[in-house]
């Protein structure tokens, strides 16, 4: 049963607010982190493409699409005006680029085409939205079983961070299902260090394929605004129906440009070393098993 709808965030010591228009085998880090794309381009022969991702039928700009080419951890998303910056220095003609977002059909180029039709440098690229049908309101009872799942920490000493500084980095958790038709209650993590002003995260859902996130889970993008620095976050999901069946995987993804990245320093609670911890350093880059602590991500569970 795979009906999942988007959460509406909630926290007590970080304000959630969803953006208007629907956005959207590693050892462990340093508590910094540093862009993976510094050391593989010569600054000097840079071939960068800037464009905008729109929605096909509105013409209405897709905040936070993500944009990048499959297979080689080269990858961004786009700012809250659908604009992006992409480099293309070294990457191979027949790789593949990938644009996607939650809610619509996904494009692919290859690199040579994709150079081709934009050759002045100037990409504008459009995604053709996806109609769900509307989901059916769930039907529980208060005596049905409530259970966390998940980990708890709120430690500020076991911590993590992403791999890259690079948009649409990645680190995230699998959560387990152990019953059918398993209602999701409520989602929980910690920011234990946040140096920066304002912060800007996307929480993404997926399926699993061969223990992999794989499809997304979500039809809209979830847009986490932090205004505070540090805290649990409580996200209330029972008013939006999110039922799952089996596994999935929760992350979370860096989509905004946070400025010094050396000597500022964003920290989640760490929960555990597990085989279903992932990271990708990029959009549209591939998983890898992540060998540090994973995320502190809980769910409250309910079930018959």
């Amino acid at each position: 049963m795979r009906q999942l709808i988007l959460l509406t965030l909630l926290s007590s010591l970080l304000i959630f607010i969803q953006w208007p228009g629907a956005f959207e085998g590693i050892a462990a880090p340093e508590t910094s982190v540093k862009s993976s794309n510094d050391a593989e381009v010569d600054l000097s022969e840079k071939e960068v493409f800037r464009g905008r991702i729109v929605n096909r039928i509105s013409r209405q700009t897709l905040p936070f699409a993500k944009i990048g080419v499959l297979h080689r951890n080269r990858g961004t998303c786009a700012d809250h005006k659908g604009n992006y910056s992409l480099d293309l220095s070294g990457i191979k003609d027949s790789d593949t680029l990938r644009i996607s977002q939650n809610g619509f059909e996904a494009d692919t180029f290859l690199v040579e085409q994709f150079k081709n039709k934009f050759a002045t440098g100037v990409a504008i690229i459009f995604l053709n939205p996806i109609f769900h049908p509307p989901v059916n309101l769930m039907d529980y009872d208060e005596d049905m079983t409530r259970k966390v799942i998940g980990n708890t920490s709120m430690s500020k000493s076991k911590t993590t961070n992403f791999v890259s500084a690079d948009l649409g980095t990645e680190l995230g958790v699998t959560i387990q299902i152990k019953r059918q038709a398993t209602y999701l209650r409520d989602l929980s993590f910690n920011v234990a260090q946040n140096d920066y002003d304002s912060l800007l995260l996307r929480v993404n859902l997926y399926y699993l394929d061969n223990r992999l996130p794989y499809d997304a889970m979500l039809n809209e993008d979830i847009i986490v605004i932090a205004h505070n620095h540090s805290g649990k976050v409580s996200v209330n999901l029972l008013p939006y129906n999110l039922i799952v069946d089996e596994d999935f995987f929760v992350s979370l993804e860096w989509v905004m440009e946070l400025g010094d990245t050396e000597n500022h320093h964003l920290l989640f609670s760490g929960g555990s070393k597990s085989d279903g911890n992932y990271c990708r350093r990029g959009s549209q880059g591939d998983w890898i098993h992540y060998k540090g602590w994973g995320p502190a991500i809980n769910i409250t569970a309910i079930y018959e």
